[in-house]
């Protein structure tokens, strides 16, 4: 098998493989592959088809695939949330009492974290995330108040 059909069937499989990830890594990794397979073609041996992997890689993965991201998100209307962002609006469970104005503990989504109310809390209650400040969720008690 040539270097330029080796390179060209894996850039084929990787951009095929994109379809079930969406992510954009298989593809850069797949038209880096293509260009490799063209310079194979071109230039005989292996050092420039792989020079030509990595630096095509590189800028598929740097340059293009963040603007792909960004252009499929508007597309779709779909702006993930993430970290943070993400548990605005989510319930909680307190498991720590928040004194009013202090810390305590809650789970949201399996997670733990710290917790801030402007009212006392106990254990057990149901509170939504209002916000973020650092790594301490500000909640509130669910239904609006005490």
């Amino acid at each position: 098998m040539s270097v330029a059909t080796l390179f060209l069937a894996v850039g084929l499989a990787l951009c095929v493989a994109e379809v079930f990830t969406l992510t954009f890594v298989l593809l850069s990794f797949g038209v880096a592959a293509l260009v490799a397979a063209a310079v194979a073609a071109a230039v005989p041996g292996w050092d420039a088809p792989l020079v030509a992997f990595v630096l095509a890689s590189l800028v598929c993965l740097f340059l293009l695939r963040p603007f792909a991201v960004r252009r499929m998100a508007r597309r779709t209307g779909e702006a993930q949330a993430t970290n943070a962002e993400a548990l605005f609006g989510q319930a909680a469970t307190v498991t720590v009492a928040i004194p009013a104005g202090g810390r305590g503990r809650v789970r949201v989504g399996g997670e733990d974290w710290a917790a801030s109310a402007d009212e006392a809390i106990e254990p057990g209650a149901r509170v939504r995330v209002e916000g973020v400040s650092g790594v301490t969720l500000k909640v509130r008690r669910e239904g609006g108040g005490a």
